[in-house]
């Protein structure tokens, strides 16, 4: 198990880090600094881009969304571009037209 808090003591060196746990981008909000959640210490330890979810999403469309992202970072496209992409895939379909399916997931950094 890994708590909020160890996230902060991590010395990365990662391009990306995708937080697959529900709710992974909220937290306490803290005047001054913002929202402490899971995500942030994972920035402050060196990772330069996270994504992470806001909301509870199924398994199965967390998947769908996953494996059309992945997808795209290894054609090549930038993670920001590959998140759109997948994203705009779910909207496409009717059984994941919902943004309730996939608008959850959020990706910060550069």
């Amino acid at each position: 198990m890994l708590y909020a808090a160890e996230t902060y003591n991590l010395e990365l060196n990662a391009d990306l880090v995708v937080l697959s746990c529900c709710e992974s981008g909220i937290g306490p909000f803290v005047n001054g600094e913002g929202v402490y959640a899971m995500m942030r210490g994972f920035l402050y330890s060196g990772a330069r881009n996270v994504m992470y979810s806001l909301w509870q999403v199924m398994d199965h469309h967390t998947s769908e969304l996953m494996q059309s992202f992945y997808e795209g970072v290894l054609k090549g496209w930038r993670f920001g571009q590959a998140l759109r992409m997948a994203k705009l895939q779910m909207l496409s379909r009717e059984r994941t037209a919902f943004p309730f399916c996939w608008a959850g997931f959020v990706l910060v950094g550069q």
